[in-house]
């Protein structure tokens, strides 16, 4: 909990400073390095063959159907990536970043329903911590709303408007914006280990 909310604080300084202008205009907000390798899934790729009668669009045209196959293994950032897909889940935001696990499975339908999850969460340590890590987001835009409309005399409808301000600063930063970034290692090994 105490990262998670780390992390909202920094982004809320980040789109603090953007809207201020107290930052250069192509500055962005460093997530912790990834360190991924990339793989493919060709469990359904029907493959190609390149013969002698090939011609070179034809085999661009299956290189970038290959490429459609590929995946990223996350070898180090796991729990930063989480996080993420945990904020946008929050801000109701599906971007087409998919997560699965693949030594526990039954994690990736978890965390696609967070919000109303499938299983207990109490069920495994990975359901815990991921559902403590979305509590903790609530809580911290429950309690940033309450900071916000603070000392103020508001109704409903403003007190709304405050709350959507708020969830379209965090989802345009992360999905509309170029502004937050990680680094990116990429393993090109055979054992990423």
């Amino acid at each position: 909990p105490q990262q998670a909310r780390d992390l909202l604080d920094d982004l809320y300084d980040f789109i603090n400073k953007l809207k201020d202008h107290n930052i250069d205009a192509d500055s962005f907000y460093c997530l912790q390095p990834l360190a991924v390798k990339k793989k493919y899934d060709l469990s359904s790729f029907d493959g190609f063959t390149i013969n002698s009668s090939s011609d070179q669009s034809d085999i661009e045209k299956n290189l970038n159907n290959l490429e459609s196959y590929a995946q990223w293994e996350v070898i180090d950032g796991q729990q930063r990536l989480t996080s993420i897909k945990l904020l946008l889940s929050y801000l109701r935001q599906s971007p087409s970043m998919i997560i699965s696990y693949e030594t526990r499975p039954d994690s990736e339908s978890f965390l696609n329903n967070i919000q109303n999850p499938p299983f207990d969460y109490k069920e495994n340590s990975d359901f815990f911590h991921m559902y403590r890590v979305y509590e903790t987001i609530e809580l911290w835009f429950e309690e940033k709303l309450c900071e916000l409309s603070e000392n103020k005399c508001i109704n409903a409808e403003q007190l709304l408007e405050i709350e959507k301000n708020l969830n379209n600063a965090f989802a345009d930063l992360l999905i509309n914006s170029e502004r937050v970034q990680f680094i990116w290692y990429e393993c090109n090994e055979e054992d990423p280990i």
